[in-house]
């Protein structure tokens, strides 16, 4: 007898659907994109025991006659494709034919569908565990409904995987969200046996969605991005560097209107924000990307959520460029209240402030108010300049328009580099700068503040080709691990090009030079974090990520340390400097370099407004 054995239908089908249906959020997907692809404007949810008991989904879209429904639950009938070269021009969600037999066969279901055109009568059909118990006809309105109920309840073994219904319920309301806000021109309504979970009705753009989802504070939070290269078009909301997430689990990702993982895309938002926020945190994101469908391959995934993309790179550059340019554009200066609790004084007018006398003249706050002269460009931060003189002071009085706060805000980073830097009023700690300016108070990471000033200027540097060099005592033998010797040969051109003088010798790496601003840093360091920072398979030839990178390791290792005490002159040098960096608000490790302590904020927390 032969132990090879063609399966029954029956089990071919369970198994089928185990690349198809995985939970109930799956059976949900399915449903749902079946109900966009047959142009509904209105998606209704039923969810039982958060989809395990009952999964219900009612649409009004075209609906199917008599023949088709039948037809529907036949593997691979489909209508979307009728021949090979069809699945190059893919525009729908779905076009295998698969997932209702996949669906039918785990659980017991039941279809009722009508027509648009021609009109005529409905018809219902029962399905349970894949096999065809009932067909018949039905007084229903035009649109389609799939209810499945008791998911898996013939395959034992794949049931006891589904998680609790609060963890399941989870699964299928992140699901629904996400379809809501790629399609906000469709009414979405979700309910339980608690009653009604979500409503959203159609609304004309994706913002309007997301705040209807997720409410004003989480889209505030939030930078639109839209750049288009020939074919290829991205578009989409991306947090600020401030709005963090310790996982993935707010990043959103849609192709040609389909919800994917993708690595290319992935990477390509890791690499945006690699220099705004701290390793280990992630950005929320909601990304759409518009291609021609014969640039991609849909047809890699059981469940459709992995795509292929001719041209990778294209598109990793192009989604890159689109979070820089509008995260560069928005604010990024977080705002934190002191006190929430104090009463917000409205409709109270501001009571103006007691005049203030002329400054004291005694000794002590002549040397408090003495001071050398500011830093020159290009002067080392601990260098000592001469003193030029004291800082003349005369009595003076409250201003009036400082009895109310001023309007102006900064509406972009590139505002921050264009405005006057805030004054320096003194350390807290010897490691925190405490500045002002008219929209008030701002605290400075020292050390970061540095970082990034150090950062930007090694790349210029290196961008011009001037990067100041200096020859070590000793020549730095740096070992290179045995898996890491394959990077040496295309780090070496860009070590050399960034002021290291460095040549490799056997799996070692030697360097005789090093830029001047890592003169106070240990060099090995410097080389080992950028060895380990590379992955010869992430974009291997992105010599502007390499030379960030030693930027970065540069900056880090040379910028001065917290609890270091600062002259006036020196905080002010910082401060002045920070305000000509491409991004005064993190540094390049996507640490927050300074926040604000606003007015208005002040004002109320003193009861003033």
């Amino acid at each position: 007898m032969s132990r090879i054995q063609v399966l029954s239908e029956t089990v071919a089908h369970q198994i089928a659907a185990g690349e198809v249906v995985e939970r109930p959020a799956s059976v949900l997907k399915e449903l749902i994109e079946n109900a966009i692809d047959a142009a509904s404007t209105r998606i209704e949810v039923e969810l039982q025991g958060g989809g395990r008991q009952r999964i219900r989904v009612r649409d009004n879209g075209i609906g199917m006659d008599r023949a088709d429904a039948e037809l529907a639950f036949s593997r691979h009938a489909t209508s979307k494709i009728r021949q090979i070269e069809d699945l190059n021009s893919i525009r729908t969600l779905g076009f295998r034919g698969e997932a209702l037999p996949s669906i039918a066969s785990v659980s017991r279901l039941s279809l009722k569908t009508r027509p648009r055109e021609p009109a005529g009568s409905g018809t219902e059909i029962v399905v349970q565990g894949g096999r065809v118990v009932a067909i018949r006809e039905s007084g229903w309105p035009e649109g389609t409904e799939v209810d499945v109920q008791d998911l898996f309840f013939n395959v034992p073994a794949r049931k006891k995987f589904i998680k609790a219904p609060a963890t399941e319920l989870s699964h299928c309301m992140r699901l629904v969200a996400q379809y809501a806000i790629v399609h906000p021109e469709i009414h979405f309504e979700v309910e339980n046996e608690r009653g009604n979970l979500f409503s959203a009705p159609p609304v004309p753009e994706i913002g309007d969605r997301v705040l209807e989802v997720y409410g004003r504070q989480f889209l505030d939070n939030l930078v639109p991005l839209d750049e288009t290269r020939g074919r290829l078009r991205v578009y989409g909301l991306a947090s600020l560097p401030h709005e963090q997430r310790s996982n993935r689990y707010s990043q959103f990702f849609f192709v040609n209107g389909r919800m994917v993982r993708d690595k290319t895309i992935s990477s390509a938002v890791a690499a945006a924000y690699r220099q705004l926020i701290p390793s280990g945190t992630f950005p929320v994101i909601l990304l759409f990307v518009e291609v021609s469908p014969d640039e991609i391959d849909v047809n890699v995934h059981p469940a459709k959520t992995e795509i292929r993309f001719r041209d990778g790179s294209a598109l990793f550059g192009l989604i890159r460029s689109a979070i820089e340019k509008g995260l560069l554009t928005h604010p990024s200066v977080p705002e934190y209240p002191v006190d929430s609790a104090l009463p917000s004084g409205e409709g109270r007018e501001i009571r103006p402030y007691p005049p203030l006398g002329p400054f004291s003249a005694r000794a002590e706050n002549q040397a408090a108010l003495a001071y050398q002269a500011p830093y020159r460009e290009g002067d080392a931060l601990g260098q000592q300049v001469p003193m030029s003189g004291r800082c003349e002071v005369s009595g003076a009085a409250v201003p009036e328009d400082h009895l109310a706060w001023p309007g102006e805000v900064f509406q972009s980073v590139a505002d921050m580099r264009t405005s006057e830097p805030p004054r320096a009023m003194g350390q807290f700690l010897n490691s925190f700068i405490v500045a002002s300016d008219r929209l008030g108070l701002f605290v400075v990471d020292q050390h970061v503040a540095h970082e990034r000033i150090l950062y930007d200027q090694s790349l210029a540097q290196m961008q011009r080709k001037e990067v100041p060099v200096q020859r070590l005592l000793t020549p730095r033998t740096i070992p290179v691990p045995a898996a890491r010797r394959g990077l040496i040969g295309y780090l070496l051109p860009e070590l050399n090009a960034s002021g290291f003088e460095s040549e490799a010798y056997g799996g070692d790496i030697v360097v005789q030079a090093a830029p001047v601003v890592a003169r106070d840093a240990d060099v090995d360091l410097i080389v080992k974090e950028i060895l380990e920072g590379l992955d010869p398979a992430d974009r291997k030839g992105d010599v502007i990520e390499i030379r960030k990178r030693i930027a970065v390791s540069m900056a880090c290792r040379a910028a001065i340390k917290i609890n270091t005490p600062l002259s006036p002159e020196k905080m002010q040098w910082l401060l002045d400097e920070l305000y000509r960096t491409e991004n005064p608000t993190t540094c390049p490790h996507g640490r927050p370099v300074l926040f604000r302590l606003g007015l208005p904020e002040i004002l109320r927390n003193f009861r003033r407004i």
